[in-house]
C-alpha cells in the first residue's frame, strides 16, 4: 500500500508542475516558494524533493531567453502535502539552461511544513528556510 501511496504521489508531482509567479507560497497557500537571492548569472533550478530519505520527485525551471533568474523574484512549486513524513529538499542550479555544470545546495529538512514552506537561494548559494506553516 505505501508503494502505491509513493507512485501516486510521485506522478502527482510530475502532473503538477510549477509557475514562476510574484507570489509565495504563504501567499498561494500551498507549495514551496523559492526566492532568487543577489546571484547573477543562475538560468536554471531543479528542486529535488525526498521523503523518508528516498528521492520523492523534482521539478525544473529553465530561464527564459538565456536571461538570469536574478530579477525574476519568486518561484512556486505546487508540491502536495505530506503529514507524518519526513522530507527534505535541494537545489540543482547551472548559469546553463540545459543545466550542465550544474551545483547541489544544502539539503534543508521541511518536515515541520504542513501545508507550505518559502525558502530562500542566499547570497552564498545555500538554502535558508524563511518561513513555513
Amino acid at each position: 500500500m505505501k508503494k502505491l501511496f509513493i507512485l501516486f504521489m510521485v506522478i502527482s508531482f510530475a502532473l503538477v508542475g510549477c509557475s514562476d509567479s510574484e507570489k509565495t507560497a504563504k501567499q498561494n497557500g500551498s507549495g514551496i516558494s523559492v526566492e532568487i537571492g543577489d546571484n547573477d548569472n543562475i538560468r536554471y533550478l531543479n528542486l529535488t524533493l525526498y521523503v523518508d530519505g528516498l528521492f520523492w520527485g523534482s521539478e525544473e525551471v529553465i530561464s527564459e531567453e538565456n536571461e538570469s533568474f536574478q530579477n525574476q523574484g519568486i518561484f512556486w512549486f505546487n508540491t502536495p502535502t505530506f503529514q507524518n513524513i519526513d522530507v527534505e529538499i535541494e537545489l540543482i542550479y547551472s548559469e546553463n539552461m540545459d543545466g550542465t555544470n550544474s551545483q547541489i545546495t544544502n539539503k534543508i529538512d521541511i518536515t515541520q511544513a504542513k501545508k507550505w514552506v518559502n525558502i530562500k537561494l542566499n547570497d552564498e548559494l545555500q538554502l535558508e528556510i524563511l518561513e513555513f506553516k
